[in-house]
């Protein structure tokens, strides 16, 4: 984790998945990043997990869940279910 955010709270430090990593994006200005990964071990950390609070909105995205083993993973799920929470709650 790279932040301390809603999304990110009672997660651990690290999270193992076999996922897919995009890489080299390119990121809008005001978008808050909460995970990193690595494509390689030799890899610079690349943004997986972001939010972005545009106008009265929310929004979270989450670039892992490409197969249903990283959707299956404990803390894959909190970290969804946490994001849908923070997108919905009332201000």
């Amino acid at each position: 984790m790279v932040a301390d955010h809603p999304v990110v709270d009672g997660l651990p430090g690290t999270i193992h998945l076999d996922d897919e990593v995009y890489g080299d994006l390119s990121l809008r200005d005001g978008l808050e990043v909460l995970v990193t990964a690595k494509r390689t071990a030799g890899d610079r950390p690349q943004p997986v997990v972001w939010v972005h609070q545009p106008g009265a909105g929310r929004v979270a995205y989450d670039g892992f869940g490409h197969d249903v083993d990283s959707i299956r993973n404990p803390a894959h799920r909190s970290l969804l279910a946490s994001a849908l929470t923070w997108v919905t709650e009332d201000r």
